[in-house]
């Protein structure tokens, strides 16, 4: 690492880059050592296990966070630090986003950063080809926007669960002049984030949005806002009641995707109807609520006046509609129920239950599902009591515990530990899905009550940490699942070997010697895939020579 990029790190200060606590060399190696904060996995990683692609919502907060990073690098009018020119990271990829609880992402790795004076612009072509600019590739001069066109191609692959580009280093520049339009048209997302992608993915530089552009649209912009609050602030429900209400609010544009309908006479531009407005700017009804001729009506998405009442937190509002609009459902098939799990608004999850808790969505997803994905603790803890919520499984097969576990959403696990032992479509249990998002906390509480439990084919938990190179969970599962295999032989330590994972290989030396129904040893699987370091390190083990 150059001292340009640790003096660079050192001196960005912002809640979305990666911060540099200090950095000091072991002469005695020679090595590097940086203090940095732990994160448990980066946003590749994610990517990988949501294989059709992440959740629209997570994509728009990813997005949120990473322009707030962005903005504060490409216009040093926004810094309170002394750092007065524009920089561009130059290898925004998903390698160089790091994901910790409740999708906060960090910026990191200024490797091969580039510092920009006045109206200057730069020439070198470096980077990951796969994600740099059509002006990048080329030698071109180039300017920040060059960060623009590596942030789109990063969206499209959380959208898609695919690269933009999934080809050798050649055929890219070759694939881009062929364009991304009809690439972006099979996405199944909204058509307002599909109409982003395409200004962040224009081949010519000055017709691609620039990162003040993008800070002032109405969606993205309150988003932005919020990924510069304070941690705390930024809930899973404060996150899901901005895009809410970006979506509803005045401030919203208009999009095919949001708002594509034939206008009534009493609405709003945005499908709401005097109703709705008293709602929202909590003006008293003239008379009984149930007397409004808007009672019962909807936006183009559904929405009713009740579920805007939760989501704008107006009780007297939600206990005025609530004899007239409970039960019904929006486009998605969410309740007002769900509307207030995503506020958070527990007064009215209370007034709702008793005639919404048993509707699903068009997912088959419960209310209980929905607030153990968002981490709403007391909520879960008070609809586990419902009798036939524990237990459901959604259209994936997924359980609420499920859903919890895979977020590290430690407060709704207990509550749910009656589902412990349940499989979802790809027969893996919720102690599995802790695993694959590197949610440690969670591991623990379900260690005790799915410990030993494995998939149809034989592979355990354990085995899928090593696999993904996670010691620390390696380290809790090996004394427990240890020196088992798959169905066709296949042990801990021979996933740990095929990747390369040299910390878990040391944690599994217990199951050395171990062969397959092929008679391959972990060894044989590190030969097969090259992993020098793997091999090294085998050949000491008993029984792997």
């Amino acid at each position: 690492m150059q001292q340009e990029e640790l003096s660079l790190m050192c001196a960005c200060s912002h809640p979305r880059i990666v911060q540099l606590y200090a950095a000091f060399h072991d002469t005695s190696v020679p090595r590097l050592y940086l203090v940095m904060p732990r994160f448990e996995r980066n946003l590749g990683h994610a990517i990988a296990q949501a294989p059709g692609g992440l959740e629209e919502w997570v994509i728009w907060w990813v997005l949120g966070q990473l322009l707030a990073a962005l903005r504060y690098l490409h216009s040093p009018q926004t810094r309170k630090n002394p750092l007065p020119n524009r920089i561009i990271h130059r290898d925004i990829k998903p390698a160089n986003i790091l994901v910790r609880d409740e999708w906060s992402v960090a910026l990191t790795d200024f490797g091969v950063s580039r510092t920009l004076f006045g109206d200057s612009c730069a020439s070198t072509r470096i980077g990951t080809v796969q994600y740099m600019a059509p002006e990048q590739i080329d030698g071109r001069e180039y300017t920040e926007r060059v960060d623009i066109w590596a942030l789109g191609t990063t969206l499209f692959e959380m959208t898609s669960g695919k690269r933009l580009f999934p080809l050798p280093v050649e055929d890219v520049r070759r694939a881009q002049n062929e364009g991304v339009s009809v690439l972006l048209l099979i996405l199944k997302c909204s058509e307002k984030l599909r109409g982003l992608l395409e200004s962040m993915l224009q081949l010519e530089a000055d017709k691609r949005i620039s990162t003040e552009q993008l800070c002032c649209d109405p969606l993205v912009g309150p988003l932005v806002a919020l990924a510069d609050q304070p941690c705390e602030k930024q809930t899973v429900s404060a996150i899901h009641a901005t895009i809410a209400s970006a979506i509803l609010g005045s401030n919203c544009c208009a999009s095919e995707r949001f708002f594509s309908f034939e206008l009534n006479g009493d609405a709003d531009p945005y499908g709401r109807t005097p109703l709705m407005l008293q709602v929202i700017t909590r003006e008293e009804p003239h008379g009984l609520w149930g007397d409004s001729p808007w009672i019962r009506m909807v936006t183009p998405l559904g929405v009713t006046a009740l579920m805007l009442a939760t989501l704008y937190r107006n009780e007297e509002a939600v206990r005025g509609l609530l004899p007239y609009e409970a039960g019904m459902r929006d486009n998605a098939g969410c309740t007002a129920l769900v509307y207030a799990i995503h506020a958070n608004f527990v007064e009215a999850v209370e007034l709702l239950v008793p005639q919404e808790v048993l509707l699903y969505d068009n997912l088959a997803n419960t209310p209980l599902m929905k607030a153990a994905s968002l981490g709403n603790g007391d909520i879960v803890c008070r609809l586990a009591q419902v009798p036939g919520l524990v237990g459901s499984h959604n259209a994936k097969h997924w359980t609420a515990l499920m859903l919890a576990a895979g977020h590290n959403f430690v407060a709704c696990v207990p509550p749910l530990l009656e589902e412990a032992g349940l499989h979802d479509k790809m027969d893996e249990t919720a102690l599995m899905k802790a695993v694959r998002a590197g949610a440690v906390d969670a591991v623990d509480l379900l260690i005790p009550v799915e410990k030993g439990c494995s998939r149809g084919d034989g592979k355990t938990a354990l085995m899928i940490a090593a696999e993904l190179g996670n010691s620390i969970i390696v380290k809790k599962l090996c004394s427990i699942e240890g020196r088992r295999a798959m169905r066709d032989g296949r042990t801990a330590l021979m996933f740990a070997a095929k990747k390369n994972h040299v910390s878990v290989i040391s944690e599994l030396y217990e199951e050395a010697g171990m062969r397959d129904s092929m008679g391959r040893t972990a060894l044989a699987y590190a030969r097969e895939n090259g992993s020098e370091e793997a091999i090294q390190q085998l050949k000491g083990f008993p029984g792997e020579e």
